[in-house]
């Protein structure tokens, strides 16, 4: 389990979205949607042949702790790299600061693991 996922419980719900074009002999690529309370999140994870888990990062999705709303968007390029714009917005705020937002890049490697290439804020 990464750091920015809950662990799963009995409410928790997973629902396949697509498979990738991206990948090689060796591994494919999907993204499924993983629900729990207060959390939705759209995950990018790579799968041996034989369906071992290589390598899974959250592109996407919405959460909250009941003060803040965190919202991820994603695109993912042909090349294999994948751009998330994440933002926090607190419950009373009223307006979104577009200047606030942090950039995240991942490539998606000839091997199957995601990697972490940049992080702008």
């Amino acid at each position: 389990m990464q750091e920015d996922e809950l662990p799963e419980e009995e409410f928790t719900e997973f629902l396949p979205c697509f498979k990738l074009p991206q990948g090689t002999a060796e591994y494919i690529t999907v993204v499924y949607w993983k629900a729990s309370l207060m959390r939705y999140d759209f995950i990018l994870s790579t799968y041996t042949k034989n369906g071992i888990p290589i390598s899974r990062q959250v592109i996407a999705g919405t959460s909250s702790d009941g003060k803040i709303i965190t919202k991820k968007v994603a695109t993912i390029d042909p090349d294999g790299s994948i751009t998330v714009i994440a933002s926090d917005l607190a419950i009373d705020q009223l307006s979104f600061d577009p200047a606030k937002t942090k950039e995240l890049t991942y490539e998606l490697l000839p091997n199957g693991y995601i990697s972490t290439l940049d992080e702008n804020e």
